[in-house]
């Protein structure tokens, strides 16, 4: 029974996982879009981001889209943590990991 049980919950994350990158590959068709209704005609920039987004697979997307979340919390946290290093106090490790999650669950206003 507990290796069905494990089945169950492995294919629960694979499908978690599809369902995050299909999720970032949408949204970045939305951006094109949107992007396309406020354009009018196609320019070269346009052409290459439609040529990019067919390529690109929703894999692809996902990892974009990860990045530019990772980035922007990056430049957050760098954000969050000047005041205090003008002040000559430096977080450590364990306080930017509890800063990223209190981020992640939506919390703070830093």
């Amino acid at each position: 029974m507990s290796s069905s049980i494990e089945a169950l919950q492995q294919r629960l994350e694979q499908v978690e996982a599809e369902r995050g990158a299909l999720a970032a590959h949408m949204d970045r068709w939305s951006s094109l879009a949107i992007a396309l209704a406020n354009k009018g005609p196609f320019d070269d920039q346009v052409k290459d981001y439609i040529e990019e987004l067919c390529q690109d697979g929703p894999t692809a997307s996902l990892a974009r889209h990860d990045a530019e979340l990772i980035l922007k919390l990056a430049d957050q946290l760098e954000e969050a943590e000047a005041p205090d290093a003008l002040g000559g106090d430096m977080w450590d490790a364990s306080q930017c990991a509890d800063w990223i999650r209190e981020q992640a669950e939506g919390g703070g206003d830093e």
